[in-house]
């Protein structure tokens, strides 16, 4: 899924940065003051939905309601210009998917019906820290309290770093089923593990409202754009199954050949599936089973694109209102 994000950055900082200017000149003519700055801290119940290799549709606007899951957050904001507040956030939450849920066995055209084969599945938390700008395009040059009473549309970028770990289902036959860390594992056989640590950007727009002197709600929407492919630890292609020294990794390299999708329990179409063939490895000589067309050297596993997920939800937060101005008699 390739989206450029930074023309829609460059006009967002190029909107603040105006502001700043505007800010600074009303400091000096009275518009705009340090004093008319304010803190705010407040508390987000969202929903997270992921986009990757693992989803209904390979697009930006495909997910699976059925793996919709909460995410909650934390964070304090300072409002230092009439149209720019910058915010700190600290949020936890979790991602999933399965090819066995989400894909349409007969959809050809959109590769539903080869995910299906391909069987799948992911859970994974992402503990995320987030630093945006939010531009309001309603000015507010007043001190706190005489906020507008009106909703104020807003838009926020920034940058994020999250922490993250793909777990899978373990397969029958391994002491029982249970979650497995995939990224130890190397089930794309990496010369090694992929980061546990990623940064994203993060790109969305809101609508802010006040419900009185001190509190604000908002609604909010933004997408996070990652710098790595491994959220569901799928990005490349199959390997000789025989470069694995572990047969849970090995096992969770390829698993079209199941006939039940652990994450769900449930039994997967024989005739979706064809034929099972029977793969020579020159490498050890061993015989290893697969659907045909994957869990080979070069068959398709994933695609490279980066992944994305996004993030919808309602803030509630409460202002330290600045200090009001005195009155004379």
């Amino acid at each position: 899924m390739k989206f450029s994000v930074y023309p829609l950055l460059v006009i967002v900082f190029l909107l603040a940065f105006s502001d700043l200017s505007f800010g600074q000149r009303g400091r000096y003519s009275g518009k705009f003051t340090k004093k008319k700055r304010y803190w705010s801290v407040g508390l987000s119940t969202n929903t997270i939905n992921y986009f990757g290799d693992i989803v209904p549709k390979n697009t930006l606007t495909s997910f699976d309601i059925e793996f919709t899951r909460p995410q909650i957050g934390l964070f304090v904001q300072r409002r230092i210009f009439p149209s720019v507040t910058i915010r700190l956030n600290a949020a936890w939450g979790r991602i999933a998917g399965s090819d066995y849920a989400s894909s349409d066995p007969e959809d050809e055209e959109t590769g539903g019906y080869y995910r299906y084969r391909r069987n799948l599945h992911f859970r994974n938390t992402l503990y995320e820290l987030s630093s945006v700008i939010i531009y309001d395009l309603i000015k507010n040059p007043s001190l706190s309290y005489r906020r507008p009473e009106k909703p104020i549309p807003y838009l926020l970028a920034g940058l994020g770093v999250f922490y993250h770990n793909p777990q899978a289902m373990r397969p029958d036959g391994f002491s029982g089923t249970e979650w497995v860390d995939l990224r130890p594992l190397k089930t794309e056989n990496q010369v090694k593990p992929y980061s546990p640590i990623g940064l994203a950007i993060p790109v969305g727009l809101g609508v802010r409202y006040r419900v009185s002197r001190k509190v604000d709600v908002a609604f909010e929407m933004g997408y996070r754009f990652t710098f790595t492919d491994y959220l569901d630890d799928v990005s490349g292609n199959y390997v000789d199954p025989a470069v694995f020294n572990d047969d849970l990794a090995r096992a969770l390299h390829d698993r079209s050949a199941e006939t039940t999708d652990m994450y769900t329990g449930g039994t997967r179409d024989a005739e979706v599936l064809g034929e099972v063939i029977d793969y020579v490895s020159p490498i050890d000589g061993k015989t290893y089973r697969s659907i045909n067309g994957y869990g080979m050297p070069n068959n398709y596993r994933g695609s490279p694109d980066k992944d994305v997920y996004l993030v919808t939800g309602f803030q509630v937060s409460y202002i330290f209102s600045t200090t009001r101005t005195p009155k004379f008699r």
